[in-house]
């Protein structure tokens, strides 16, 4: 992914929490989605979407909803990321909000999809990063968990709501974090 298409997906994951008006952390994914239009189907934990097992499918509402429905965990930071992150494939690779009729999978299979899979997956991640953890905020409490050099991913995880290696690896992107850090 180019320089402009990371900033455009960080100021977009930006616009789409100030337009639900979400501005608390840990993010409420699925309240999110709500005020965005859209439900949550509910699901048991570990149950797949449909015989195939895909990572989630989208389905076109009425007018603007739709209808997310995800992989269930028995990890809330999990679902919480899952929520956010197919919320950014529709957002980001479909033209649903202009076309109202798209039925769209996203496989967690990238044999299936290929190279355009992977990239689509690495947008929807950082996505969900920028959507959870907003960089400014994100940098502001990575310094004040810092232990013995060290940033405390465990602790910077538990202020988002997300889980360690998602602080870790967003922290990494946006070079907050070196790459050799624990």
């Amino acid at each position: 992914m180019n320089a402009p298409r990371f900033e455009a997906i960080l100021n977009y994951a930006d616009a789409v929490r100030r337009a639900a008006e979400m501005d608390t952390f840990p993010l409420d994914a699925e309240e999110l989605v709500r005020r965005l239009g859209g439900k949550l189907n509910k699901r048991q934990p570990g149950e797949p979407t449909q015989e195939i097992k895909v990572h989630a499918r989208v389905l076109p509402g009425e007018g603007m909803s739709f209808t997310l429905d995800p992989v269930r965990y028995h990890d809330e930071t999990l679902n919480r990321f899952a929520i956010v992150k197919i919320l950014g494939n529709l957002l980001l690779h479909t033209t649903y909000m202009k076309d109202r009729g798209l039925t769209q999978e996203f496989s967690s299979d990238p044999a299936r999809h290929g190279v355009a899979c992977l990239h689509m997956c690495h947008e929807a991640d950082l996505f969900a990063y920028a959507t959870l953890m907003p960089q400014g905020l994100f940098c502001k409490v990575a310094e004040l968990h810092i232990v013995n050099s060290y940033h405390n991913t465990h602790a910077i995880g538990a202020h988002f709501g997300v889980r360690p290696r998602h602080v870790q690896t967003y922290g990494r992107i946006l070079a907050t974090f070196r790459w050799g850090d624990r």
